[in-house]
């Protein structure tokens, strides 16, 4: 089996492998196997498959959907740690204050590739990109949990029970939700939530630390049993 190029970069000209070392292959879609380099040159690294392993798709699922911001910089630094601490996958959407459209670069699906790859994920996250707000609550799986600073904003108490496996996350854009927005929300039934009574956070920031606790709240990090 002959490596895809990139891949075939990388094991040759970063990891440096030799000829009868054994790697690890990752389909992204929960395939894991187990390869012996048999040749390599320039560009090209062919290997020899020695085992396959199927792991599960993970019972939690939660996305994050997230405003499109101003800077794809910060959006990267986002889709890079999220994907890192077990994000299931990411909707983004364009807000009615977001300056910019929710398209989804290939770059982002690289670093969502390097990231699992590193921190030893079998599922690789999925994008989705939705035109509103709107059109991501109707499809999108719930609770939906609003990450906002409010006075009729709560906190996580009775948010989850033993039963529930899937959640997702809204984060608004740097100029917060309107009131439309606000009002869409409420009418799916939305939970809002807030991080810290005293400190408002950048949307950045809060998109990571309500991944955080919404993934430990579902025992996401609870550790298993061989």
């Amino acid at each position: 089996m002959e490596l895809p190029p990139e891949e075939s970069h990388h094991a040759s000209r970063v990891v440096r492998v030799r000829k009868g070392d054994k790697i690890g292959l990752l389909d992204g879609k929960g395939l894991e196997a187990t390869a012996e380099l048999r040749d390599l040159s320039k560009n090209k690294v062919f290997v020899l498959i020695k085992d396959l392993v199927f792991h599960s798709k993970p019972a939690e699922h939660v996305v994050l959907g997230m405003a499109r911001l101003h800077s794809r910089r910060i959006l990267e630094d986002v889709v890079e740690k999220c994907t890192e601490i077990g994000i299931g996958g990411f909707a983004f959407f364009r807000g009615t204050r977001s300056q910019g459209s929710p398209q989804i670069p290939d770059k982002w699906r690289r670093i969502v590739v390097e990231t699992c790859k590193q921190c030893g994920r079998f599922w690789l996250p999925e994008f989705f990109s939705y035109s509103s707000l709107l059109d991501l609550l109707q499809v999108t799986p719930k609770p939906v949990l609003v990450a906002v600073k409010a006075d009729f904003a709560n906190g996580f108490g009775g948010v989850f029970d033993s039963e529930t496996t899937s959640a997702t996350i809204i984060v608004g854009p740097e100029g917060d939700f309107s009131t439309e927005e606000l009002d869409q929300l409420r009418s799916f039934g939305s939970r809002f939530i807030y991080l810290n009574a005293n400190i408002t956070y950048r949307s950045e920031t809060a998109a990571f630390l309500m991944s955080s606790l919404v993934l430990y709240e579902m025992g996401k990090y609870k550790k298993q049993n061989n």
